[in-house]
């Protein structure tokens, strides 16, 4: 297939879903406060599940256009794969695994009191450990490590990758997979999708080891020079979720610098 059709049908793809989200939210809007698709019912921050999931596809669309396919390593069906497949992949591996291993390996029971009466406490086993986890900056290691495996888990997937550009591509698409489906289950727990939520730090933070995949796929790099990289996207990740937690002004200005030149630090690797 041509490369410019494979680019449009991923484009066409990700139209089609941005119709359909459009679609679920005139029938299941709020109905509360404000006009058409942006009522709310108490905070502006509170809209409908589809929200975060058109302005991830809007990213994508723009992404998929600064795509450089002259090596022709674009797949639309792998690169829907790696969106849909992958995104879900990762959040169970999260929620399933990952971070019920970090629950047991950070924290015990304690049980105070007499017979019936007994009461149960759960304690961290380390100080560093409870604030990471109050901070959600364990989410850095947790939720990267997670969409790594995810992409390497599906064949057809892991095969796409050639190179540093394919590698973010794909990683990248893991990520904002990952991110829509983190909304929406924000959205049915807590009522609310914050709008901040629904920018590009996902992508950002696993195009920096997507990267290094695509060059240790190919022998650029060696895997303790990847590690570095995985490390890096982990610890921003972190960074993002900790200042999120405590610092409101430090995390505006990373929010700012990630969304801006985080973009164009994806874009300059696909479009090579």
């Amino acid at each position: 297939m041509n490369k410019n059709i494979q680019k449009s049908s991923f484009i066409i793809f990700q139209i089609v879903c941005i119709t359909i989200s459009f679609i679920l939210i005139a029938i299941f809007h709020p109905q509360k406060t404000g006009w058409w698709i942006f009522q709310h019912t108490k905070y502006y921050t509170e809209y409908f599940i589809g929200f975060a999931y058109i302005i991830s596809s809007f990213y994508l669309i723009l992404l998929t256009y600064w795509y450089n396919d002259s090596d022709k390593t674009f797949n639309w069906k792998i690169s829907v794969k790696a969106f849909l497949v992958c995104g879900a992949i990762s959040i169970l591996l999260s929620l399933l695994i990952l971070y019920p291993v970090w629950d047991f390996i950070g924290f015990y029971e304690i049980e105070s009191g007499w017979w019936i009466f007994k009461s149960k406490k759960i304690v961290a086993r380390d100080p560093i450990i409870r604030l990471l986890d109050v901070s959600g900056a364990i989410a850095g290691p947790v939720e990267e490590l997670a969409k790594l495996i995810a992409v390497l888990l599906i064949p057809s997937v892991r095969k796409l990758i050639k190179n540093e550009k394919s590698g973010t591509w794909i990683a990248v698409l893991c990520a904002f997979g990952f991110a829509m489906i983190e909304n929406i289950i924000y959205f049915i727990s807590n009522e609310k999708v914050l709008l901040i939520r629904a920018d590009p730090a996902h992508a950002v933070f696993s195009a920096v080891w997507g990267g290094a995949l695509g060059k240790l796929f190919v022998q650029k790099i060696s895997f303790k020079e990847f590690l570095k990289y995985l490390l890096y996207g982990m610890g921003l990740h972190a960074a993002w979720n900790y200042f999120a937690s405590f610092h409101v002004i430090l995390f505006c200005i990373l929010f700012i610098i990630i969304s801006f030149y985080g973009l164009c630090y994806i874009k300059q690797r696909i479009s090579s």
